[in-house]
């Protein structure tokens, strides 16, 4: 088992992905993908995550769905989960990520430190048995969709906002 990768970040020298040591590192892994971004075509539901979770709240109720998600969220992805990765031989789990986890589009700049709580969790998970892992900001909150319905304003507003949340997760380590 391997304490910690975070002082081993990856880098690249020409057409090689190079370990802390200088080594060549071959990357073997998967997506997660459903957990901090539910997508349509993982959960079978017709629409965005957040009519998804609108739908879900609407049949359970506010105290029943945040207990869901505070489960969901908590056990979709566990340490378990990380050993069994590497017990396949694989180094590598992409971590697709809704921004909603970490910011309110009522409350734009302002991080929202319960979506790095189970960030942090899977991440450290996956370090502690040799897998790497890779943050894709997969949902910005701005689709093609918007463009056409947004005002230029707002547009350039929400780009700098989701930029910034970018650049957080970015430096994150």
């Amino acid at each position: 088992m391997v304490s910690t990768l975070a002082s081993q970040a990856l880098k690249v020298r020409g057409n090689q992905i190079l370990n802390a040591d200088g080594q060549p590192v071959v990357l073997r892994g998967f997506g997660l993908g459903g957990w901090m971004n539910m997508e349509n075509f993982i959960t079978g539901y017709p629409a965005n995550e957040q009519a998804q979770r609108d739908a879900i709240r609407g049949v359970i109720g506010d105290e029943l769905y945040q207990l869901f998600f505070d489960r969901f969220l908590e056990y979709f992805f566990t340490e378990a989960d990380a050993e069994f990765v590497r017990t396949l031989g694989l180094n590598l789990v992409r971590l697709p990520i809704n921004y909603r986890h970490f910011e309110d589009d009522m409350r734009p700049f302002e991080l929202k430190e319960e979506g790095f709580k189970h960030l942090d969790r899977a991440i450290d998970a996956c370090a502690r048995h040799g897998v790497y892992t890779i943050l894709d900001l997969h949902a910005r909150g701005i689709s093609a969709e918007d463009i056409d319905t947004l005002m230029r304003s707002f547009l350039f507003e929400n780009c700098r906002q989701r930029t910034e949340l970018a650049q957080t997760l970015a430096s994150y380590a």
